[in-house]
């Protein structure tokens, strides 16, 4: 899947630059994939944008992460915005 991007040989080194790592943010989509589907009755969308793929051997990191619940799943007690009690 990764390979298949159009940016795929920036991943792989371009004009002297380093390779990145490729493998981290396999890492990073799987265990995302993992996270959504263990959530997917509470969680709408994930945004990772963007993500910084550091040289090979030093991860990854999501600069800027959103996760959108869908208000299921929420006990009463909190303050804001998707309270169920009925008190907010």
């Amino acid at each position: 899947m990764i390979g298949e991007i159009r940016g795929f040989p920036l991943l792989q080194g371009v004009r002297g630059a380093s390779p990145a790592d490729i493998e981290a943010l396999a890492e990073m989509l799987s265990a995302l994939s993992v996270f959504a589907a263990a959530n997917s009755d509470l969680v709408d969308s994930v945004d990772l944008n963007p993500v910084k793929v550091l040289e090979h051997g030093k991860g990854v990191i999501a600069l800027d992460a959103l996760i959108v619940t869908t208000g299921e799943g929420r006990k009463g007690g909190t303050d804001g915005p998707g309270q169920t009690d009925g008190t907010a």
